[in-house]
């Protein structure tokens, strides 16, 4: 007996895949990573050149009434020492700290070839002494006596009272201008007595103690007996419990009064 059977299509077999690495592909990121390793290389030894990527401009910034932008940049190319990464800016911005009328300085480096010098300058308000300048924190600074700007006030005292002269002048300044009075110079000696010298060449003596008090002293007696007589007045010296004393101006030959001694 025959049996019909039906025949099954065999199933076409599966293609192998291939997992032999492309070559050609392979030898691109060999060569690939070859050519950075060496670019890397190269780059390693420009930023250990200290020559290498040489700081070609200087730019400045600031608002300058005592200072040239022309002498800062000057200053900054003589202290610059290597090229961009090797350049010390702190030695830079030392530099430029020496210069008398610069209060405060920043430096910063610019890609590709810049150092950009940011100044802040100092702000006189009053001479110290014969040679010396304060600002309006009360710092001395020394720049070169020929740079002073002139009609400034005058503040003198002992090394250390800077503030409290600074104080004592903007106190009595404020007391007197309304009296029609300016306050062109403050002494503190030794031992911290106060002095007043006037614009108009009068002389106020407050001494060491009690100063404000004997400041107000002052400004009652000139509003109710001085103000007529000023104008004679040298020295007044409130150095007294309830009361002061006075010189009177010397007069010239030709009539007029000259300032006392101060």
């Amino acid at each position: 007996m025959i049996l019909n059977e039906r025949i099954r299509p065999q199933a076409a077999p599966r293609q192998q895949e291939d997992t032999t690495p492309r070559r050609p592909l392979a030898w691109v990121f060999s060569l690939f990573a070859v050519a950075l390793l060496a670019a890397l290389v190269t780059v390693a030894g420009e930023l250990r050149d200290p020559t290498a990527f040489p700081i070609r401009k200087v730019t400045v910034d600031g608002d300058f009434r005592y200072l040239a932008p022309a002498n800062i940049r000057k200053a900054v190319s003589g202290a610059v020492r290597g090229g961009f990464f090797h350049v010390d800016v702190q030695h830079v911005r030392e530099t430029i700290l020496q210069e008398p009328w610069v209060r405060e300085a920043t430096v910063q480096r610019l890609w590709p070839d810049t150092l950009h010098v940011s100044i802040v300058e100092q702000q006189p308000v009053a001479y110290w002494g014969e040679s010396a300048l304060l600002n309006d924190k009360a710092d001395i600074f020394v720049p070169s006596k020929a740079s002073f700007p002139p009609g400034l006030i005058r503040l003198d005292g002992p090394v250390g009272s800077e503030m409290d002269t600074l104080e004592a002048y903007r106190h009595a300044q404020a007391r007197l201008a309304p009296l029609g009075l300016d306050v062109a110079a403050v002494s503190l000696s030794e031992r911290r007595a106060q002095t007043l010298r006037l614009a108009d060449g009068a002389t106020v003596v407050l001494g060491r103690r009690a100063a404000a008090d004997r400041l107000e002293r002052f400004v009652a007696a000139y509003q109710q007996v001085l103000r007529e007589n000023w104008g004679r007045i040298a020295v007044i010296d409130l150095r007294y419990t309830n009361g002061f004393s006075i010189r009177e101006r010397q007069v010239t030959a030709a009539g007029g009064a000259s300032g006392g001694n101060q």
